[in-house]
């Protein structure tokens, strides 16, 4: 019996005291992390919950474009097209409106930066024959 390692299990056992310290201190530290991780949680959607049915916060108009007619408190902005153009559909993203206009059966797009008031591209779109 003193010629047993210190490794060596007392009978009925599955971890060294070590082990077991280890295991111990593993399992406390998860369970506080659960906790805190279920505490931050319910304090993200109790944040969330509390900004629904509150107005957005007002956003600046930018500064109308020099030499633009003016319409009241809006300013117009001219998108010059043939006759016989029609507008099939516009999108607005990232500052800039995308028309998408039609003539003769022909799909052109105008690009219009909405901070400016100027197109900034057009592009036509051309079967390939």
């Amino acid at each position: 019996m003193l010629n047993e390692p210190e490794t060596a299990l007392p009978p009925g056992q599955t971890f060294t005291p070590k082990q077991l310290r280890i295991l111990k201190a593993s399992v406390i530290i998860m369970g506080v992390l659960l906790v805190v991780g279920f505490g931050l949680l319910l304090i993200g959607i109790y944040l969330q919950a509390s900004r629904i049915g509150k107005p957005p916060a007002p956003v600046s108009a930018p500064a109308p474009a020099a030499g633009l007619p003016h319409q009241g408190s809006r300013s117009a902005v001219p998108v010059t097209v043939e006759p016989g153009t029609e507008l099939q559909e516009a999108f607005a993203d990232q500052g800039r409106l995308i028309l998408h206009l039609k003539r003769n059966g022909e799909s052109e797009f105008a690009v219009i930066d909405l901070a400016t008031g100027r197109e900034t591209q057009r592009f036509a779109i051309v079967p390939r024959r």
